[in-house]
């Protein structure tokens, strides 16, 4: 888990509209897609929001509740 100082400065270096999202497969491989909706959720405790299409191939390796690590 992330804290919170770290987070919020991570946050604050978010200035571009165009971000990269990423998520590791239970093969260990690498998937990631750009996004251009990214933004800070909560600070307590520390999410983000970011919207993928229906048809992008990285929603296969994301699940409701997941951690980036």
């Amino acid at each position: 888990m992330i804290d919170r100082e770290t987070f919020t400065e991570l946050m604050s270096g978010v200035c571009a509209p165009v971000t990269v999202v990423t998520a590791t497969a239970a093969d260990a491989r690498p998937h990631g897609s750009t996004v251009s909706s990214f933004a800070s959720l909560s600070l307590d405790p520390p999410l983000v929001s970011f919207a993928l299409d229906r048809a992008s191939g990285l929603l296969a390796h994301l699940q409701p509740g997941d951690r980036g690590g």
